[in-house]
């Protein structure tokens, strides 16, 4: 795995989201969490679950920094502030230390 991983990542660095299920166990949530979408009754639910996950998928992605985050899906910060608010989602999890 280490041998594939140093050959195939693009990047110098190695990191999380280049290592594959099921040794990354973050995948593997990602995994389902995205297949519990397809469990949901209406296409409401799915279209503002799948939202949400994409912006915590974002967030993590940018250290949660809305500047960025925003920036990258294209939405204005107030707006994304905004989805924020609705969701429920805690920023501060996703900030780089």
């Amino acid at each position: 795995l280490v041998e594939r991983l140093i050959i195939m990542t693009p990047e110098d660095t190695i990191e999380p989201k280049h290592i594959p299920a099921p040794y990354n166990k973050e995948k593997e949530k990602d995994e389902e969490e995205l297949d519990q979408l397809f469990k949901l009754s209406s296409l409401t639910e799915a279209k503002n679950e799948f939202e949400k996950l994409f912006i915590v998928n974002k967030l993590k992605e940018f250290g949660g920094n809305i500047s960025q985050t925003a920036e990258a899906i294209n939405v204005e910060r107030s707006y994304l502030h905004k989805k924020i608010k609705m969701y429920g989602i805690d920023v501060s999890e996703y900030k780089r230390r």
